[in-house]
């Protein structure tokens, strides 16, 4: 037996459909503006390959958000012999991805500094996607003959993940990547080079910036729908991702014994050594996702921070207390394109750092060391 529509049916559905193909246009002038609005320049790379340089990548001078911040960066060089001088690595968070230049945290540092005590310098040498392993050779071959008091690193839970599916940066594939790059090697072979192939053969469909992203975004909605992102604890799920790009689990990080933290604090040992070295002083700041800002939340690797730090009589700063007891999840980004960005600040969080990161150096001794 067939339907039969009426004329008002038939018109009713037809606009339903013409509605929503232009919400579907509209969504995509979206995604297009907000990407357009990060990239005002199409086709410059914010990352490029540096060459036999250690640290593999690097920013892109002739990308012009890293133009204006290198000009907005020229004050805080030229007072390099300020009366304290602190320098901040990191990845994209402390790059201050999502947030204006002067809303990061080490800008924001660098105010609540220069307030107080007039001749402070405060540098961002955070770049979007770096991990320890590129931070300490970027220290090691480039920054460490810089004249600072202070080194800050910035960790976030997922600069121990695999780097190759990681470092999508750069407009050049990143080739003859050491294997000490690798936090785990044997995961890499096993779970993350099929991802890769299956990545080569996509290449071909969108090599623009747009598309990467887009495709980016998908594969984080996709990450967040995968059963192997998530536990269950006394009959709770809980998120444990650490990566739009895999399902890697925090839990890595709660074992003090696992690949990842034994890569890290290899890492870390050499970086405080060469901080050292130089007379400065090296503070690991640890930066919590938005889903452990839950009082409940099962995995805490902040608790093998504070071991760790204690073995070896470092200078480190747990930030999720201060997260949970000012602001919850409005710290973060939140819902950008259609997934929940769990890793990068908003301007209120990068306020909480710098605010949170002043009080710590004030009450540590460290203000003033030269």
């Amino acid at each position: 037996m067939r339907t039969r529509f009426s004329i008002s049916t038939r018109a009713y559905v037809n606009f339903l459909l013409a509605l929503l193909g232009v919400g579907v246009a509209l969504l995509i002038l979206e995604i297009g503006l907000r990407l357009t609005r990060d990239s005002p320049e199409p086709g410059v790379a914010l990352h490029v390959t540096c060459g036999d340089c250690p640290y593999l990548y690097e920013l892109n001078p002739a990308h012009p958000d890293v133009r204006d911040r290198e000009e907005r960066q020229d004050d805080s060089v030229e007072r390099l012999q300020s009366t304290i001088n602190v320098m901040v690595l990191g990845d994209s968070v402390a790059y201050g991805v999502g947030v204006q230049f002067e809303d990061a945290f080490p800008q924001r540092l660098e105010y609540l500094l220069t307030t107080q005590y007039g001749d402070v310098a405060v540098l961002n040498a955070a770049v979007s996607g770096y991990t320890p392993y590129n931070q300490l050779h970027q220290y090691v071959s480039r920054d460490r003959d810089t004249p600072v008091d202070i080194v800050v690193v910035a960790f976030s839970m997922n600069d121990i993940v695999d780097p190759e599916l990681h470092w999508n940066y750069t407009e050049d594939a990143i080739e003859n990547i050491p294997f000490e790059a690798y936090p785990n090697l044997r995961y890499h072979e096993e779970h993350v080079v099929p991802i890769l192939e299956a990545r080569r053969e996509e290449r071909e469909q969108g090599g623009t910036e747009l598309g990467r992203l887009v495709r980016s975004a998908v594969n984080v909605t996709n990450i967040t729908d995968q059963e192997a992102s998530y536990a269950v604890v006394d009959g709770r799920r809980w998120s444990t991702y650490i990566t739009g790009e895999d399902t890697i689990s925090i839990e890595v990080l709660t074992d003090y014994d696992s690949s990842e933290w034994v890569w890290l604090r290899g890492m870390y040992d050499r970086l405080a050594e060469e901080v050292a070295s130089v007379g400065a002083r090296l503070v690991i700041v640890v930066l919590p996702l938005a889903y452990q800002i839950d009082a409940e939340y099962p995995f805490l690797p902040q608790k093998q921070f504070a071991r760790y730090c204690e073995e070896r009589s470092l200078t480190c700063l747990d930030l999720l207390p201060a997260f949970r007891a000012r602001g919850g999840e409005s710290l973060f980004l939140g819902e950008r394109l259609g997934y929940t960005d769990i890793w990068h600040l908003s301007d209120k969080g990068h306020a909480i750092v710098a605010s949170e990161l002043h009080a710590f150096l004030e009450d540590d001794d460290l203000i003033g060391r030269r």
